[in-house]
């Protein structure tokens, strides 16, 4: 199928499929050729520019999807990528809403219910991140260690009952 498309100052012009896929082809070849010559383990980024890229990368990897779930509603493993991302941009109230959706998807489910966790402690929410904490683990989250260095669980480090329920983890899996 042909396709137009405006080259500067030319106006309108055609270029045929199998014209596209030959420039495609040599494009791609020159690409991997320049790919070949360069050595991507000595690329060293300056750190605040690396922190950039990475959140812009993470602010697409946001917005498609959304329009992902928008388009499959259904779609639980993008919902669950999602509140991830969201999570790492620190859009912790959107995160939340996705997590109570999974929650309420796969109430079965000890992961969801542990992100679930994460979300309700990064926003404050202690003692409802308690309660989804406590039902992780009733479904089975078992992983004490993780949960004592979750940075996402930081809020609630100083409660005994926190203390209480790594214990009870660790008890539990010995």
């Amino acid at each position: 199928m042909d396709k137009k498309f405006p080259p500067a100052g030319l106006g309108p012009c055609r270029i045929g499929a199998h014209s596209e896929r030959r420039l495609h082809e040599s494009s791609f070849q020159a690409q991997r050729e320049v790919a070949s010559r360069v050595s991507f383990e000595d690329l060293v980024l300056p750190p605040d520019l690396a922190r950039r890229l990475e959140r812009i990368g993470f602010e697409f990897l946001a917005d498609v999807l959304e329009i992902e779930v928008a388009r499959r509603p259904g779609n639980d493993a993008a919902l669950g990528d999602l509140g991830h991302v969201l999570t790492r941009l620190g859009r912790n109230a959107r995160a939340l809403e996705v997590d109570r959706e999974l929650a309420r998807r796969s109430p079965e489910d000890d992961t969801v219910h542990y992100n679930l966790a994460c979300s309700l402690a990064l926003l404050g929410h202690v003692d409802e991140a308690f309660a989804a904490l406590e039902r992780a683990c009733e479904l089975g989250y078992d992983d004490a260690d993780h949960a004592e260095e979750d940075e996402d669980l930081a809020a609630l480090r100083d409660e005994e009952r926190f203390h209480a329920l790594l214990a009870r983890l660790r008890t539990a899996h010995e």
